[in-house]
């Protein structure tokens, strides 16, 4: 028996949520919770190492044992970008996956939308630390995912998600509380919000109409979507560090070759 919450997830029912004994100490096994795999690489000689975004544990990381042999009932359904459900079990940050299945048909990215698909994987890796739930990341990486991918998805994904994490910046109010004007231009301290500047031909400024724009999720225009693009570019490089994106690089390496 299953019950299915309200955001669609399925989760065991408490009962049937069971320790496994080993040796004298109780490990406890999740309940059944969904999950994408943000990053596969092999483990030993037939097993892999997945690095995950679960729904209600946040990132965890999961060693599939036997995932690499012929026979194994999980050979090609551990990849990325497919909607799973499971199982896994540990006391330690690497735990052990004890059961998985498809919840859905793997996302098919092809393109533009692929690289959109590692970036973001990327970006989760690098912004996010292992055992920290975060329901609301799941979610907007799910949506991101279940519906067409487009450059303003990917903006309110970006958008989103560093509000999520407590990087956030207001699009309505000035650093002083003060309404943002439509008529008004703005500069950006990304460590505190955007304030009143006098000059509207400098490029590193913002007018207010297009913040108004953005925080309405009115992205459609090619300038808003530009200037979201700066905006979630100078907030994400802070958090980021020097290091810079493979993903991005890809990208680079991809349109050079054009």
């Amino acid at each position: 028996q299953h019950i299915v919450s309200k955001g669609g997830s399925i989760y065991d029912q408490p009962a049937l949520i069971r320790g496994v004994q080993t040796g004298t100490v109780c490990v406890m096994q999740t309940r059944l919770q969904a999950f994408y795999i943000l990053h596969s690489r092999p483990f030993k000689e037939t097993s892999l190492l997945l690095d995950c975004l679960s729904e209600a544990d946040g990132r965890v990381s999961l060693v599939a044992k036997g995932a690499k042999r012929p026979k194994s009932a999980w050979r090609g359904l551990l990849q990325p970008f497919t909607p799973l459900m499971g199982t896994w079990m540990g006391k330690r940050d690497l735990k052990t996956l004890t059961d998985v299945e498809a919840s859905g048909s793997r996302i098919d990215l092809k393109s533009q939308a692929m690289f959109i698909g590692f970036y973001v994987n990327e970006l989760l890796t690098r912004l996010t630390h292992h055992a920290e739930p975060l329901p609301i990341v799941f979610s907007l990486y799910d949506t991101l995912f279940q519906n067409p991918i487009t450059e303003a998805a990917l903006r309110r994904f970006e958008f989103g998600l560093l509000k999520a994490l407590g990087y956030g910046l207001s699009l309505t109010h000035t650093t002083s509380g003060e309404a943002i004007e439509k008529d008004q231009s703005y500069q950006l301290d990304v460590d505190a919000g955007f304030t009143a500047v006098q000059e509207t031909d400098n490029q590193s400024h913002f007018s207010g109409d297009i913040l108004h724009a953005i925080a309405n999720n009115t992205l459609e225009d090619p300038n808003t979507l530009k200037t979201a693009k700066q905006i979630t570019r100078l907030v994400l490089k802070k958090h980021l560090g020097d290091k810079p994106l493979k993903s991005r690089e890809m990208m680079r390496a991809k349109a050079s070759m054009r």
